[in-house]
């Protein structure tokens, strides 16, 4: 019977990718499922008629690691360290973990490529064109954030907001963050209170929303994408 891709040599393709994990190699096989899956449903008959049958792809095991998340006292004290720490250097690092904390909806890698003109100070959102769900998404700041906001002065709207001063050795003013610039602070100040093993999305997003789901549904934690008022 004829075939519309041989699955056994995705599947060797898949197995040696030696560099990337099983949950990687897992959408990888998941997006090519899609994509055969969608040209069968288009071609339906004429495959049908030609005894071409819709190709499914290996199944890829994976066991996602548990993050470690903290309590919300410990994780203000963590974000209060980070302000100590570097809010003298540049406020925005401490603002961009603050934010990971208080905006659940928010990845990390939506706040390193929020930009100036994605803050709405009039309606008082964030605005992300671009997130993984594939839509617009809009996070409603909280009056604290607004008013810290509305103390910096105006910038150029296709600037990023988290950006360097050149005030650190290595930097240059107005260079964007790299990937993992704000986890580079976040683990300094665990590493100053003695805190091991929470990395920046267990000590941010998960333990905002386990927090969250001591006093709200999951509905409800959705769709405020905020923390408690």
């Amino acid at each position: 019977m004829r075939k519309i891709v041989d699955t056994t040599l995705i599947s060797d393709c898949l197995n040696k990718l030696t560099t990337v994990g099983n949950k990687t190699k897992w959408n990888y096989s998941s997006h090519l499922n899609d994509f055969f899956t969608w040209v069968w449903e288009n071609n339906r008959k004429s495959f049908a008629v030609a005894g071409i049958p819709q190709p499914e792809l290996p199944a890829i095991k994976y066991t996602l690691k548990r993050r470690k998340i903290v309590s919300g006292d410990v994780q203000f004290e963590i974000v209060e360290e980070v302000k100590r720490i570097s809010y003298h250097i540049n406020p925005k690092i401490y603002l961009g973990i603050k934010w990971l904390c208080t905006y659940p909806k928010v990845r990390p890698h939506e706040m390193l490529t929020l930009k100036e003109g994605d803050i709405n100070l009039y309606t008082g959102h964030l605005i992300f064109p671009n997130p993984k769900e594939n839509k617009w998404k809009e996070v409603p700041l909280i009056q604290e954030d607004i008013e810290t906001l509305n103390t910096f002065p105006l910038s150029m709207p296709d600037m990023f907001f988290p950006r360097h001063t050149g005030g650190i050795k290595g930097t240059k003013a107005n260079q964007p963050f790299g990937e993992k610039y704000f986890y580079k602070w976040w683990i300094a100040a665990c590493n100053n209170l003695g805190i091991q093993g929470v990395d920046l999305y267990g000590g941010t997003k998960h333990s905002t929303v386990n927090k969250l789901k001591r006093k709200y549904s999951a509905e409800e934690i959705q769709r405020r994408g905020t923390g408690p008022p």
